[in-house]
């Protein structure tokens, strides 16, 4: 299990059972968590898609895949689509199935697009060969509150697995300093055009998680980034990176990367007009005696208006000091607003 998802409740369960679709209800939870669980369809290379409310078109997404018998990425990519693609090729041989966890931030906030992002796993159609998925999609066509999200098969119906609905257990203000599970809030910050934000990193906590969501920056087409701080300071050098930064305009794959930098990446080339915004999970180990490596996957609006996905990792590699402080900033101007939400978490 990640760490994120430790932050997240149970609110229902599904057994499939030949279903056409499943419909999950949304409500005011800034982020929802849909977890598909060996999932098997009823007809042979068909593919899992999900819409939300009633909307029949203006979807965006961009689905890449890897498969086991090449290191080639393959991908998927449709900025006017009549529903989002979260897995395709589901195969219904002996052993296949699927697994993806697919993450829905804003449903509640009429004001914001939702990017929603997934990743997840399978054995496929095509002679048990392992495929990972990786999804990033939005409905463009309004920034509409969301009250349900459905999920069937591109042809024939949903035959067995699970699908479970998760929401953020610790969200609120009030939540501050309370526990769920293993995961303690440990600060929820507003941004209000800040130039950057400091987390304290304090306390017996072997990892951290850092949510973002909802966040707009006050530059156009720019990214969100990160640094990690010591007892000796906030650093700003000695990052090495590496940056997913795929979008619904091209089914082709892209990365970022750099073995010299000044931050690690949290979110790329965001747009910034009404309804815009990036959203992202980000994990932060604090082991001792080891360098401490951030990770992060999230999806955005970019500048374009495309559907894009934020996922990468960066280290400070300069030392191995307990880390002390999280810091985050946009790579110019300021952070308009957003939520963030801070957790340790005790368990291993």
């Amino acid at each position: 299990m990640s760490a994120a998802q430790l932050l997240f409740k149970p609110t229902s369960v599904t057994a499939l059972s030949g279903n056409a679709s499943v419909a999950l209800t949304l409500g005011s939870n800034p982020l929802y968590m849909v977890g598909v669980e060996s999932l098997v369809p009823g007809t042979d290379a068909s593919a899992l898609r999900v819409t939300l409310n009633a909307f029949a078109a203006d979807y965006e997404y961009h689905n890449s895949r890897a498969r086991s018998n090449s290191t080639v990425y393959a991908a998927g990519a449709n900025s006017s689509a009549g529903w989002m693609q979260a897995i395709s090729r589901l195969g219904t041989g002996t052993g296949e199935g699927a697994n993806m966890s697919l993450f829905v931030p804003n449903a509640s906030n009429a004001s914001l697009y939702k990017p929603i992002w997934g990743a997840g796993a399978q054995v496929d159609k095509d002679g048990g060969l392992c495929a990972h998925n990786v999804l990033a999609s939005y409905y463009s066509g309004a920034t509409t509150a969301l009250t349900s999200l459905t999920l069937s098969a591109s042809s024939g119906t949903l035959a067995t697995g699970n699908i479970r609905l998760w929401e953020l257990a610790l969200h609120t203000a009030a939540h501050v300093g309370t526990t769920y599970n293993s995961a303690t809030l440990l600060s929820r910050t507003v941004a209000s055009g800040e130039a950057n934000l400091d987390f304290t990193l304090s306390g017996s906590y072997l990892r951290y998680v850092l949510v973002q969501l909802g966040v707009v920056l006050g530059t156009d087409n720019t990214g969100l980034y990160g640094r990690v701080g010591t007892a000796g300071g906030v650093k700003d050098a000695d990052y090495k990176r590496n940056t997913d930064r795929s979008d619904s305009s091209s089914s082709s794959y892209a990365a970022s990367a750099s073995a010299s930098s000044a931050t690690v990446v949290l979110s790329d080339s965001a747009g910034n007009a009404a309804g815009e915004n990036a959203c992202s999970v980000v994990e932060i180990p604090n082991p001792s005696g080891q360098y401490k490596i951030v990770a992060q996957q999230g999806a955005f609006v970019n500048a374009s208006g495309r559907a894009a996905m934020s996922n990468g990792a960066g280290s400070w590699t300069a030392g191995t000091d307990q880390l002390t402080t999280f810091r985050v900033l946009p790579f110019s101007g300021t952070i308009t607003s957003g939520t963030f939400l801070l957790y340790g978490i005790t368990a291993p």
